[in-house]
């Protein structure tokens, strides 16, 4: 649930409509598909809304709280296939998604201490429990597909009566599984063109390509896998074709705005821009892709705001960034913005990591300055902070646009460009 406070009127229009979704979805009875964890369930309902064209699916604009309802009144036909993604950060909020969706297929992406803070969810503990409700009522008759890698979403399987399907790296575990070997940099290849690999299903390897960038996207791709042959085979009944049929779509997708999108940016810089979200799983994921990415012209330089609503661990969890970054290879230059980022950077500098490689920065406006000076045209930056830390404002700046904001996070989601403090800096209201 995000900040948005309604008034009185609006939030009777809210309750009213959620009354009538409730009501609606029964009657319609669609078939669901819902999606949830701390990282991966926009890219993986994206990528299904692709690969089912014809399903309904939530705005990935709108909070969840919203959008549910929203999307369950959109609902036009008998047994339509619809796609929920089904966000929390406050205790007992799945509970009010599951009185509008009833879901036949629960995917659950990962688990990672993203809203644990005192503010929101409270404990790592707390995020488990709401997640895993979005199996524990599933049917029987129903499909829970769960990351086997993320141990975590591996121990809910025994919470569930539904059937369970398991994605991963492990052969004999998973009912389709990857030989992309992510540790020792094997079975794929990546590049700003994207990412090429192999999943199995049974005796069947199935090659892909797609211009998705990033190592985080091998395991959404395999949920989409199963959720996509489940609806086909078992909903659809169209069984004929359906491996080809993935493939062919998946080589069409391309990445979401600000989520390892690879963009033109200014000065002549290229942008591989990440800044939508960020936790301790997705941003080493997206720094070891960054590494990792043999063909980019000029310089790379990593920026980095601070990984937000994390708890009373926010310290600590930058400290391992900060050692993992001291670990990496093949990017020259890391700027963190932000006190958060001190700390990753101090513990980068004790692990090993050269000082004039690491730069740190105050706010974003300092960073911009530091980056001006380090960058020359074909070089590439890469981007990663959680959303609220509004990394927009760097390429902005960068762009020669007036900037006078110099917040470290806000609680504002709209675009920087679009804000009444971009000059005068954020006031609290």
């Amino acid at each position: 649930m995000s900040n948005y406070n309604p008034g009185l009127i609006k939030r009777t229009f809210h309750n009213l409509r959620r009354q009538a979704a409730k009501y609606w979805i029964k009657l319609m009875q669609p078939y669901v598909i819902a999606i949830t964890g701390s990282q991966g369930k926009t890219n993986t309902a994206y990528i299904l809304s692709k690969l089912l064209p014809k399903a309904l699916i939530t705005d990935m604009n709108l909070d969840t709280y919203f959008n549910v309802p929203i999307t369950a009144l959109k609902v036009k036909d008998h047994k339509q296939l619809a796609i929920f993604e089904l966000g929390i950060d406050k205790i007992n909020e799945m509970d009010l998604h599951l009185e509008i969706v009833n879901p036949n297929i629960s995917i659950i992406t990962g688990i990672a201490p993203v809203h644990s803070d005192a503010e929101h969810l409270g404990s790592l503990e707390n995020i488990i429990k709401e997640k895993r409700k979005m199996i524990e009522v599933l049917k029987p008759d129903d499909y829970a597909i769960l990351n086997y890698d993320d141990l975590h979403v591996r121990d809910m399987a025994k919470y569930t009566k539904a059937k369970v399907f398991f994605y991963g790296s492990d052969k004999k575990e998973c009912h389709v599984y990857t030989d992309a070997d992510l540790k020792n940099h094997s079975n794929y290849t990546l590049n700003k063109e994207g990412t090429t690999f192999s999943i199995f299903d049974e005796e069947h390897e199935i090659k892909l390509t797609t211009p998705l960038l990033g190592l985080h996207h091998i395991s959404n791709i395999m949920a989409c896998y199963l959720a996509f042959k489940l609806v086909k085979v078992n909903f659809l009944k169209e069984k004929a074709n359906y491996r080809q049929e993935f493939s062919d779509t998946l080589a069409q997708i391309t990445p979401l705005k600000g989520r390892m999108s690879f963009e033109q940016g200014p000065r002549g810089l290229y942008i591989l821009n990440d800044s939508l979200r960020a936790n301790i799983k997705s941003t080493k994921l997206g720094l070891k892709t960054f590494s990792l990415m043999q063909d980019l012209p000029g310089k790379k330089i990593a920026v980095l705001g601070e990984m937000g609503e994390i708890g009373e661990d926010e310290v600590l969890k930058h400290e391992q960034l900060g050692k993992f970054i001291a670990n990496l290879s093949d990017i020259d230059t890391v700027i963190g913005i932000g006190p958060l980022q001190k700390a990753a950077q101090e513990a980068a500098f004790k692990n090993g990591m050269v000082d004039s490689k690491y730069y740190w920065a105050k706010d974003v406006l300092v960073a911009a300055g530091i980056l001006g000076m380090l960058v020359k045209p074909g070089d590439t930056i890469y981007l990663k902070a959680s959303l609220l830390r509004h990394m927009e404002r760097l390429l902005m700046v960068l762009d020669g646009q007036a900037v006078g904001c110099n917040a470290i996070s806000c609680p504002l989601y709209n675009h920087c460009s679009k804000c009444e403090f971009l000059h005068k800096g954020y006031i609290k209201q």
